[in-house]
């Protein structure tokens, strides 16, 4: 059985069409082939990127699982492990809404678009696959997505379910997979889903016309809040189900593109939730790691909360990032250590509309662009052992996301933007998602806009407070309890509201970005200490003045410390911006512009008003040592590892448009 502290070092196995031709000689000596790039690339793991839509290969499933099965046997030989990745609800139909660019794009999800006229009479287990699908509110009929061209099948349904459970016994004991990855089980269609009488019996009552704007994308509507929480719940149910369908302790993982933004109320999508039943949370980075103007905030704050859910239920975390050329990958992985995370590296090549001469002669493959790091990481593994360890957190609240108005500005943006602000401050933190206990080390807490709390909350933040610890409020605190009704008392008292009515936006608008209709604090603006320990801004994070300090020590780097078993501390320092160049040759070469740019470079940035990048870095330490590791993984060869002198309290870092990560360790 797999350990579930492996898959650190993971990279896609793509697969299209070319299964058809399996079993054939070909095609195994091509599975070595890559399974020998992969494994100098220092990869321990693959995944699946390829028969997507499961149920839409059930005509070939066989030829399907002894090409798995084949795949399985030379990784193991390698000493690395397979995990299958596969959509369990999505089913393509690109016909039903003329959809073809969707279905030529995602060539590695489809079998062949011409199954359409066949999959209406299609059967698994005496029942057609049809008759699971999710039912739309607006329409009442099967659910449609346009982004896919495709229809899912509701979660909620037992026979959907009892089908899912026989596939993955035939699947477990075809293949031999060590790992899963159980694709697309939540919401996809947002609040158009699902009317089904399996969802309306589990919810316990009947649900309005969409007509009714007194329920839908009503958040002052406490009906509407149990529908939010009811098919957030769905899919911990589901999850839960998957894992009893399952050995024993089976690795399971789902596809997570974040659980922070309020669109998240809309399909319930949540890493929190996942974990119920899996236990390994995956961030997907969608689109390009950095953006294409050097950033990754939203990454930043996203990856942060699912590695807060991960230390919650003793999980282990991993980020997905989509790379072309050897910077970009390396920046992924760069990201993920930097936060303690592991990585999973995908170039999404075969969605580029660009001509198979090029994906396959030109573009490299994962195990290839990744090849430096990952040798780096598993030739030095003492230097991404340790636990992060920092005295300063702040709080995600759930409910508060849930249930508090459901738009990017009622919550989300003020926990995003206290993070961005923590990290330009240069402090060393955390995410947490329940109050620190006296058995903490955590004595700082900042809370934004954590407008819904319940009374055990409340009295674990009393109990903070009382043990001499500080918190640092901002915006509504505490004015709603865990379900969004409002609080017979506020937390902080003195909290006036502004009075405010929400506009009603369905389905589009239920978590538009605007300031209209939204809570805010009538107070006077300011941090003020209203109680012992307990500071107090009334204006939110994402909307005060820019008028706080900017700590000077690393203007370009932020860092996070790590304490390994020893004793010692290890700091990864990571730029916070750089300069992308793009492959403009092969960018006008693209017959289907969709995702991703192609980007090929990464420089360290200069800064606002620098012309010239410094040649070096004065780093403050406080270390029991006279000499420090100064470490560069992708610099050289084979990485570069020196020994430093400590001098008057600080070490010179020698700086070059390349060098954006680096490493001290004592």
């Amino acid at each position: 059985m797999m350990k579930n502290n492996i898959s650190q070092r993971m990279a896609s196995w793509w697969l299209r069409r070319e299964i058809l031709d399996y079993p054939d000689k070909k095609i195994s000596d091509e599975i070595r082939k890559r399974a020998d790039v992969l494994a100098e690339g220092g990869c321990d793991s693959a995944i699946m990127f390829g028969a997507h839509f499961r149920w839409d290969y059930m005509p070939v499933w066989e030829r399907l699982h002894d090409y798995i099965a084949e795949v399985v046997e030379v990784l193991h030989e390698r000493n690395m492990v397979f995990w299958d990745h596969h959509s369990c609800v999505l089913t393509a139909r690109p016909s039903h809404g003329k959809n073809e660019s969707s279905s030529l794009a995602k060539r590695d999800h489809v079998f062949l678009k011409e199954i359409n006229e066949f999959a209406e009479n299609w059967e698994f287990m005496g029942e057609k696959l049809n008759s699971w699908r999710m039912k739309d509110l607006f329409t009442g009929q099967a659910v449609f997505l346009p982004q896919y061209a495709a229809d899912e099948f509701c979660i909620n349904n037992p026979s959907f379910r009892s089908a899912y459970r026989k596939y993955l016994q035939k699947l477990l004991a075809e293949t031999s997979i060590d790992a899963l990855m159980c694709d697309d089980a939540f919401f996809y269609p947002g609040f158009r889903a699902c009317i089904c009488p399996h969802c309306l019996e589990k919810f316990g009552q009947e649900v309005p016309p969409h007509t009714d704007l007194t329920f839908w994308g009503n958040w002052n509507n406490e009906d509407f809040r149990k529908w939010i929480a009811f098919r957030y719940a769905s899919v911990g149910d589901f999850n839960q189900f998957v894992q009893a369908s399952l050995p024993e302790n089976f690795p399971l993982m789902n596809c997570c593109s974040g659980s922070v933004s309020a669109g998240c109320n809309t399909n319930a999508l949540s890493g929190e939730e996942f974990l119920k039943g899996g236990n390994r949370i995956m961030l997907e980075m969608c689109g390009n790691t950095p953006a294409v103007d050097g950033t990754y905030w939203n990454n930043l704050s996203s990856q942060l909360h699912h590695l807060a859910l991960a230390k919650e239920k003793n999980a282990s975390c991993i980020g997905l990032g989509y790379g072309f050329y050897p910077d970009t990958a390396q920046f992924i992985w760069a990201f993920n250590k930097f936060l303690g995370s592991g990585t999973w590296i995908s170039t999404l090549k075969h969605r580029l509309g660009l001509p198979d001469e090029i994906i396959y002669k030109e573009l490299p493959d994962e195990g290839e662009i990744i090849k430096k790091a990952f040798n780096f990481e598993k030739n030095h593994p003492e230097y991404f052992s340790g636990t992060h360890k920092t005295d300063t957190a702040v709080y995600f609240s759930r409910s508060t996301h849930d249930f508090a108005g459901g738009c990017q500005v009622d919550y989300v943006l003020d926990y995003m933007k206290t993070v961005q602000n923590l990290f330009e401050e240069n402090k060393d933190f955390d995410v947490v998602t329940s109050i620190p206990d006296e058995m903490s080390s955590i004595r700082v807490l900042y809370l934004p806009s954590a407008a819904c709390l319940s009374q055990n909350e409340r009295k674990a933040l009393d109990g903070f407070l009382q043990r001499g610890n500080r918190i640092y409020a901002s915006g509504p605190c505490g004015i709603y309890d865990e379900n969004g009704n409002k609080s017979n008392e506020n937390w902080i008292a003195e909290t006036l509201l502004l009075p405010f009515e929400r506009e009603k936006f369905f389905p589009e608008g239920s978590f538009i970005f605007t300031e209209r209709n939204t809570i805010f604090c009538g107070n006077e603006k300011g941090l003020r200490e209203v109680r012992k320990n307990l500071f107090w801004n009334p204006e939110r994070q994402f909307s005060a003045e820019e008028s706080r300090e900017k700590h000077s020590l690393l203007p370009r780097f932020f860092h996070r410390t790590f304490l390994l078993e020893n004793g010692k501390k290890v700091t990864h320092f990571l730029s916070s911006s750089l300069k992308c160049t793009i492959d403009e040759a092969n960018e006008k070469k693209r017959t289907l512009p969709l995702g991703n740019t192609l980007i090929n470079s990464l420089l360290l940035a200069c800064q606002e008003k620098e012309e010239v990048l410094p040649e070096s870095l004065e780093i403050p330490i406080e270390t029991r040592y006279d000499t420090v590791k100064l470490i560069f993984p992708l610099a050289g060869e084979n990485g570069i590892i020196t020994e430093e002198k400590i001098k008057e309290g600080k070490i010179v870092v020698p700086l070059s448009p390349e060098k954006w990560y680096f490493i001290i360790a004592e």
